[in-house]
């Protein structure tokens, strides 16, 4: 019983010495998880923002539109950067 050590590591055993991930190979859903997480952490703290301070003040209606255009422009530019930066290699 004994083993080989000369033997040539075979493709899974240089990938995982590598560092080479599901993930890494594929830019897209790293890119899509990515976006996902970010956009609802944004979310999430914009809405802590809307509901406690700005509907008592001015609406529901209201704190929606001040916060929409921001979720949004947040959102396109993380999109941006993270396609240009995860899947144009």
């Amino acid at each position: 019983m004994t083993q080989n050590i000369d033997k040539e590591p075979d493709a899974s055993d240089r990938q995982y010495r590598n560092g080479v991930s599901g993930l890494n190979r594929n830019p897209s859903l790293t890119a899509g998880l990515a976006y996902f997480a970010i956009v609802f952490v944004i979310g999430f703290v914009l809405g802590l923002i809307r509901v406690p301070f700005l509907v008592p003040l001015l609406g529901k209606l209201t704190a929606v539109l001040i916060e929409l255009p921001i979720i949004l422009t947040l959102a396109w530019l993380i999109c941006r950067q993270l396609v240009s930066s995860l899947t144009c290699r």
